[in-house]
């Protein structure tokens, strides 16, 4: 049972010590949104994020408001780029960012981040062609070096 000590402490947690949760995460798989034409593929891509992620940012001030605890960051995780759209056939993945900086404006989040294979990238860095907050990821299509800060 929670006693009113318990409560108190988790207050001053809160007030002296900065508690919060760091950050809550939605991963989204991206590999059925695979398609040769990279506009079309853009387009799965955002429909994706936005209807899977649609609730996200609602849930997480839901969960503030419940537990009296500031949530950070609300994010998504997505397949590497690099996996998703293997089967696009371009020189540029820039149509790509643009897309899910779109979706990451409709939705509400403030970052983004994959998991890969080989990250060449070991802290967050902003994506060059958005200004979007990404965090590692595996190698970046067309990318000899990653993005930096």
């Amino acid at each position: 049972m929670i006693t009113i000590d318990d409560i108190l402490e988790t207050n001053r947690m809160i007030t002296e010590n900065k508690l919060d949760v760091r950050t809550i995460t939605m991963g989204i798989s991206l590999r059925d949104c695979a398609h040769p034409n990279i506009d079309k593929f853009c387009q799965n891509v955002y429909d994706k994020i936005t209807k899977s992620a649609e609730f996200l940012v609602k849930t997480g001030e839901d969960i503030e408001t419940e537990y009296g605890i500031p949530i950070i960051h609300k994010r998504v995780s997505v397949t590497p780029i690099a996996i998703a759209a293997d089967a696009c056939k371009t020189d540029s993945y820039v149509p790509v960012a643009e897309a899910m900086d779109r979706a990451a404006k409709e939705i509400g989040i403030n970052i983004f981040q994959g998991k890969g294979p080989g990250c060449p990238v070991e802290r967050p860095r902003r994506c060059p062609a958005t200004g979007m907050t990404v965090m590692p990821d595996g190698p970046q299509p067309g990318a000899d070096a990653p993005a930096s800060e």
